[in-house]
């Protein structure tokens, strides 16, 4: 996979119910998180406000369907633990935030799928910009179960593939995703 591929309406009903019954959880204060500032890489935060991250680690079930329904798309099975790493998370970024320009190394897979429920206004920033093979710059902004899959990170190692997002206004409402990681490397 040279390119960023695209899926509208990837996940099923019953993953988007439990991820949403979590982030109504989180939102009454009933969920912990932990801060983006504690764990990247000071060259991917830069000055960037909190980005709250809640591991579903612990959600045995929801991870279980969630690695069925990739399976569609992409074998999690040859990639076994313990020698790989299967990560979710969500990413809940508010005013100010972003995360700098990257390229996820050490990971065979990523993903991030949108799960903000409104229609996202562009002029609230948070736009995902990428590269292709081709040194072209695309950008998608959050769209309702829309899940962007990367290149593996072989494509990034030799051709400088890299991603950032771009600094949310005042103006929006929580930017809103799930990340998922596969690799040797944690995130």
């Amino acid at each position: 996979m040279k390119n960023h591929v695209i899926y509208k309406n990837f996940w099923s009903p019953e993953i988007l119910n439990s991820l949403n019954v979590i982030l109504e959880n989180y939102f009454k204060g009933k969920l912990p998180a932990t801060v983006q500032h504690n764990i990247w890489p000071k060259d991917i935060v830069l000055d960037s406000a909190p980005i709250l991250l809640i591991d579903l680690f612990e959600e045995k079930e929801l991870i279980s369907n969630i690695k069925s329904e990739l399976n569609v798309i992409y074998d999690t099975s040859l990639f076994p633990p313990p020698v790989y790493y299967f990560g979710c998370r969500l990413h809940i970024g508010y005013n100010g935030s972003y995360f700098a320009r990257h390229a996820d190394h050490g990971h065979d897979f990523v993903t991030t799928t949108y799960l903000n429920r409104e229609i996202w206004n562009w002029n609230w920033g948070g736009a995902l910009l990428y590269q292709n093979s081709l040194g072209e710059i695309n950008a998608q902004f959050p769209e309702y179960n829309k899940m962007i899959v990367y290149p593996k990170v072989g494509f990034n190692d030799q051709d400088n593939m890299s991603h950032q997002t771009t600094i949310l206004s005042n103006s929006s409402p929580p930017r809103i995703s799930m990340q998922i990681f596969i690799g040797k490397e944690r995130y």
